[in-house]
C-alpha cells in the first residue's frame, strides 16, 4: 500500500544577533498537543485540502505567535518518512525575517511563549527534524530527509 502523503509548513522566524554574530530563531515549546510535547519547535502546521502554502504560513504566523509575516520565502524542503504510520510528510521550511506585531503565544494551551534562541544555543529538547532542517539550511542546503 502506498504511503499517505501529508504536506505542511514550518516557519523559521530569523533575526541576526550582533553580539553573538549569528542568527537567532524563534522557538516555542509544544505542550498538550499529543505530538513531541515538551520539545521546542517553530510555528507551523498541516496544509489543509487545496490550501495555498503561503496562505497557511500567514495563518499559522498569526494563530501561533500573533504576528503578520511580511516576506515569507520557502528555503528548504523537509522530507520526513514515518514508516510505522506508512506516511511521508513533505514540509516546506519558510524563512521570515520581517514581520508586524509583537510575538506572543497565540495558542497558550498548545505552546509556551515564543523566545529567540541563537543557533549555537538551541535547547537540547528540540524537535530533531526541525533542528536538522535549520542547521542544514544554515549550511546552504535546501533539502533534508528525516526519519521519525
Amino acid at each position: 500500500m502506498p504511503p499517505k502523503i501529508i504536506p505542511g509548513v514550518h516557519i523559521f522566524f530569523q533575526r541576526f544577533n550582533v553580539e553573538l554574530q549569528e542568527n537567532e530563531y524563534l522557538l516555542h515549546k509544544r505542550e498538550h498537543t499529543g505530538y513531541m510535547d515538551n520539545q521546542y519547535s517553530v510555528p507551523g502546521g498541516h496544509i489543509e485540502g487545496h490550501e495555498n502554502p503561503i496562505d497557511r504560513v500567514l495563518r499559522e504566523a498569526k494563530e501561533e505567535v500573533n504576528v503578520e509575516a511580511l516576506d515569507p520565502k520557502f528555503v528548504i524542503l523537509i522530507y520526513r518518512i514515518k514508516e510505522k504510520d506508512n506516511e511521508v510528510r513533505i514540509d516546506l521550511g519558510c524563512l521570515v525575517s520581517k514581520w508586524n506585531g509583537e510575538f506572543k503565544a497565540g495558542e497558550p494551551s498548545k505552546h509556551s511563549e515564543p523566545k529567540w534562541y541563537a543557533l549555537s544555543k538551541f535547547p537540547n529538547n528540540m524537535v530533531p527534524y526541525i533542528r536538522q532542517a535549520i542547521m542544514e539550511y544554515e549550511s546552504g542546503l535546501n533539502f533534508t530527509v528525516a526519519f521519525s
